[in-house]
């Protein structure tokens, strides 16, 4: 009776020699790697809370704004990697699956050296550039200080940035090996750490360069004793080594990461298009309505995605083992408890909505009930399309993807224009609802089914010709 107790605790795990076994690791795995990411969001989150007001007590507002601005320029560096990192994950999930360990040597070191290659050369193009810019005048500071800092800030963050391309690698080989917990609470460690630099940082009086660095480097330095523990201790017959980098391997991930990195282009551009289309079409002040409301609802499928991300690279193993009617069932469930969810979240969004704006804003905006309408059903869209892209994106079916998506991206942002001219503001998230039930999910309800179907049946002939 003990024993049968002791198996069910969620940090033990089950045993895989079975379907039904590998069906409860699976689970087991996702829900720790979800419980993990949303203590690592909680945690950021906290200190970004803490950090913020003292920072900018101590900045002032130019410098201040000189630091958030070079922070978001890691929106844009986000597709450096190429998509070969969730290439990796997905090569690894595989691999895993078939339980091929040299061929997961071959894939890990390949990979760390393809993004290792890449962040040496975003280092190089920046060093190269950096002293022939008047990085003052990019930031448009006015401020002698603010000048002054701005280029070596900027050279801070960007070197940081490069070393973080194959360090931030580990993250996307765990979540392969479905051991993305691992990952999530060094990330809260990094986060800690790094709150706790800046807060030194302003007690010594530092200038903004050093504060950045101690933002940037906390990152790397917990990523690299994750990577040091995990293949030090957890999985040394995984550690990289320079023999096992393979040509093979890395055309194979720079093939699949293409795919990637084209869908994270144009994903990109439908859905973070809108501010701009905002300020351009109505001007900058009508973005702060939207912009509050926006966040606000984001927050319901960016929560729930926590949950669904793990299943990416389970669905990958699960396919490699033949498990299908695993595959089956925690797509229907995904699907089924995401988008219930996140309708009841929204709903309870929608009615509190005067509340919580009230309390964060202070009562400074009186977004139109259109707009908050319209980014409630929205949320409920995101985070149904998130929980079934990570069934797609675990069986490789990007080309699809990379169809649907391009057609949405182009019909939902001449929609967006063309609703923010006629009805104001609030018609963009009414624009971005109905074209993505019309360019997405009415041909997804049409041939997902029955690439289901095919997914399950070209692995199951892939299993039976390996065997």
């Amino acid at each position: 009776m003990r024993r049968k107790l002791v198996s069910r605790m969620p940090w033990s795990a089950f045993e895989t020699a079975t379907a039904e076994g590998r069906a409860r690791e699976r689970q087991r795995r996702a829900a720790l790697t979800g419980v993990a990411a949303v203590s690592a969001k909680i945690v950021v989150v906290s200190t970004g809370l803490v950090m913020i007001p003292a920072a900018l007590r101590y900045l002032g507002a130019e410098r201040f704004g000189l630091w958030m601005t070079i922070n978001s320029i890691l929106g844009i560096l986000s597709f450096a990697d190429c998509g070969v990192g969730n290439g990796l994950m997905n090569s690894i999930a595989d691999l895993h699956g078939r339980q091929d360990e040299d061929a997961l040597q071959r894939a890990i070191s390949s990979g760390l050296a393809m993004l290792a290659a890449v962040g040496l050369a975003i280092a190089a193009l920046f060093v190269v550039l950096y002293p022939h810019v008047s990085w003052g005048r990019v930031f448009n500071v006015r401020t002698a200080v603010a000048a002054r800092e701005a280029g070596p800030a900027l050279l801070v963050f960007v070197l940081c940035f490069a070393l973080n391309v194959p360090l931030g690698a580990m993250q996307r080989i765990q979540l392969g090996l479905q051991e993305g917990y691992y990952a999530n609470l060094w990330q809260l460690a990094g986060s800690l750490c790094g709150l706790g630099g800046v807060l030194v940082g302003i007690h010594l009086r530092l200038a903004l360069p050093w504060l950045v660095l101690m933002v940037s480097a906390a990152p790397l330095v917990s990523a690299a004793a994750n990577g040091a523990v995990f293949f030090g201790v957890l999985h040394p017959g995984l550690r990289p080594r320079i023999r096992q980098v393979s040509l093979a391997a890395a055309r194979q991930l720079a093939r699949i990461g293409g795919f990637f990195f084209f869908l994270q282009i144009v994903v990109a551009a439908a859905f973070y298009s809108d501010s701009l289309i905002v300020a351009r079409v109505l001007g900058a002040a009508a973005v702060a309505d939207y912009a509050v409301v926006q966040r606000m609802f984001l927050i319901i499928p960016l929560f729930l995605a926590m949950f669904t991300t793990p299943l990416w690279p389970a669905y990958r193993e699960a396919l490699a083992r033949g498990d299908f009617s695993w595959v089956k069932r925690t797509l229907r469930n995904s699907l089924l408890g995401t988008t219930a969810i996140a309708a009841a979240l929204s709903l309870v969004m929608l009615r509190s909505a005067g509340f919580i704006l009230k309390v964060w804003v202070h009562g400074l905006l009186h977004p139109a009930p259109a707009l908050l309408a319209g980014f409630a059903v929205w949320a409920v869209l995101e985070a149904g399309g998130s929980a079934l892209a990570m069934f797609l994106n675990g069986a490789a079916i990007i080309k699809f993807q990379v169809i649907v998506a391009s057609a949405f991206g182009v019909v939902c942002v001449l929609a967006k224009l063309y609703g923010c001219r006629r009805y104001g503001v609030a018609a963009i998230p009414w624009a971005a609802a109905m074209t993505y039930c019309l360019c997405h999910v009415i041909p997804c309800v049409l041939f997902v089914p029955a690439i289901v179907h095919s997914v399950c049946r070209n692995h199951a002939g892939d299993g039976a010709a390996q065997g």
